[in-house]
């Protein structure tokens, strides 16, 4: 178990799909997700999420759990490069209630901090939806950086919606982390 300072990230278990469920099929959370575009099944979530519980070497995915026991969302570092040491980040709070309160700040600063000091990552990168504001705010505040955007890349509600690329590496966590010696490993 991954412990922040208000969650806690462990394993997915079968008690999980009915928020993922609910997440998925949330025109409001969904359309922050990127390629989520069409309602899905129970059994399609189902199917889903045993493949996130499956050992898998290119992608560590976890529930995020808050300080009372609930499952509140999901996140991972995923499309990891071995060779490059390197990772994307995805997150979901798929708890509305819990949007705002500094849930998904606090998972995304345990995450990285697992990426970087346990997973010897050099680089996690991720993309956000420039009208996500919350979201990139939270990415700033951990510490990523903006790198680009990728002009009218995707399209939801109506238009087409630019999507803004960020990372950031491990000397810059380890700076930030005020943690000396560690970013040479």
């Amino acid at each position: 178990m991954i412990v922040g300072g208000k969650v806690r990230l462990r394993a997915f278990d079968e008690d999980d799909l009915p928020l993922m469920w609910q997440s998925v099929n949330d025109w409001e959370t969904a359309r922050l997700l990127g390629g989520i575009r069409y309602p899905s099944s129970v059994p399609d979530q189902r199917e889903g999420l045993r493949e996130m519980m499956k050992p898998n070497a290119n992608e560590k995915a976890f529930a995020i759990e808050a300080e009372d026991g609930s499952l509140i969302g999901d996140c991972a570092l995923c499309q990891i490069s071995w060779e490059d040491r390197r990772a994307g980040l995805a997150i979901c709070i798929g708890d509305k209630t819990r949007w705002g309160h500094g849930y998904g700040t606090d998972a995304t600063r345990a995450l990285v901090r697992f990426g970087f000091e346990e997973m010897n990552l050099n680089r996690i990168w991720l993309t956000v939806y420039a009208d996500n504001p919350r979201a990139i705010r939270c990415y700033e505040k951990v510490g990523f950086v903006r790198e680009g955007v990728k002009r009218q890349a995707v399209y939801h509600d109506g238009k087409f919606v630019d999507e803004v690329m960020m990372s950031m590496l491990r000397e810059e966590y380890f700076v930030a982390a005020d943690r000396p010696g560690r970013a040479e490993s």
